[in-house]
């Protein structure tokens, strides 16, 4: 993660500035998190992917691999969550890839392991697959898929 950080030099302009609204959007996404359920969350986001304030976004999206908007995802969710981000991550990526017309899950998992509870949130698409900064995904099992 250090090395993400000290990378931002190499962001171009419309990254920086996509990485702007990301962490702003990370902001309300802690936020709302606390004040109305996941699903909802989710149902909203996906509807949201499609409405005119949010489409002006499209353009900053679509030429990016999803490999790169995970990263600038990764990024605005560290400076929200610290370590604990996988959750607000996944959300901030499962809406750009939205935006970006991919149809992503996000899949919620928990360890097997019943000495203690361990749980992480990551995002699988059909065309890229397992999407994810983490071997934290490996061994868990999915508990719930949106």
């Amino acid at each position: 993660m250090h090395t993400q950080r000290r990378r931002l030099v190499e962001f171009s302009f419309e990254e920086s500035v996509l990485l702007l609204l990301l962490s702003a959007s990370s902001l309300v996404l802690f936020l709302a998190l606390r004040v109305i359920s996941l699903h909802t969350l989710i149902t909203w986001l996906t509807g949201a992917a499609g409405m005119a304030p949010v489409r002006f976004l499209a353009p900053f999206v679509r030429h990016h691999e999803p490999t790169r908007l995970l990263t600038l995802a990764d990024l605005a969710a560290w400076r929200m969550s610290g370590e604990g981000r996988c959750l607000i991550r996944s959300l901030l990526l499962f809406c750009l890839l939205k935006i970006r017309g991919d149809a992503p899950s996000l899949l919620i998992g928990v360890s097997r392991d019943t000495s203690a509870l361990k749980a992480h949130a990551w995002i699988e698409t059909s065309s890229s697959g397992l999407l994810d900064l983490s071997s934290d995904a490996t061994g868990l099992e999915p508990i719930a898929r949106f």
